[in-house]
């Protein structure tokens, strides 16, 4: 085999080999995140029905996007009960409501949702707003006790005003119940179940508000 046959082969060789090295560096570096970023936007879009921003490393390859303004994950009930009494030259009022009330907490989507893929080592990070309470809907009011003293008369602006008693006394059952504390539990796990579907560390990240 005369020399310039063994040159040839060679820069043959080597030009296949650079050529397989480029399509490895591009299947690891390109390819595959981002098939896998697309794969964890899907996922997100299909169980969430809205879209978050994806990155991959600092890039964004995903804009976020979404029909709707809220997503609730937990929803509870609540009963809650207001008593007032007031007494006026021993004369006493009572008043005492209670209401059915329904607390979903979830999440802000006008807050940004990020996923990120990072690369070397794998990994995508979820990374979320602070949940909050979504909605608070009385279902059900009744008054249990409406008694007015001889002289000391319930008036409409006092039942108005143990109504409003009433609602923020839920809300702060609601805050207080641990709805929030929940509501990011339930997220963590469906995201650990979603992205784990991908085969790749799964961080979960919740951005404080500030």
């Amino acid at each position: 085999m005369s020399l310039s046959t063994r040159l040839t082969l060679l820069a043959a060789a080597i030009g296949f080999a650079a050529i397989a090295i480029a399509v490895a560096v591009y299947v690891i570096f390109v390819k595959a995140p981002s098939d896998l970023a697309e794969k964890a936007a899907e996922g997100f879009r299909r169980t969430f029905h809205f879209t978050p921003e994806v990155r991959i490393n600092e890039t964004v390859v995903v804009q976020q996007s979404s029909p709707i303004l809220e997503l609730a994950t937990l929803s509870k009930q609540l009963l809650v009960e207001e008593t007032y009494t007031h007494t006026f030259l021993g004369s006493t009022k009572t008043l005492v409501v209670r209401g059915v009330f329904v607390a979903k907490a979830g999440y802000n989507l006008q807050q940004k949702f990020l996923l990120t893929v990072r690369t070397n080592p794998t990994k995508i990070i979820a990374e979320l707003p602070e949940p909050e309470l979504l909605s608070l809907e009385m279902t059900r009011y009744e008054i249990v006790r409406d008694e007015s003293g001889w002289w000391n008369f319930i008036t409409r602006e006092e039942r108005e005003a143990a109504v409003s008693r009433l609602q923020e006394h839920a809300r702060r059952q609601a805050l207080s119940s641990g709805l929030l504390r929940e509501a990011d539990t339930a997220m963590r796990q469906q995201l650990q179940t979603l992205l784990g579907q991908t085969s790749v560390p799964v961080e979960v990240v919740i951005k404080q508000r500030d």
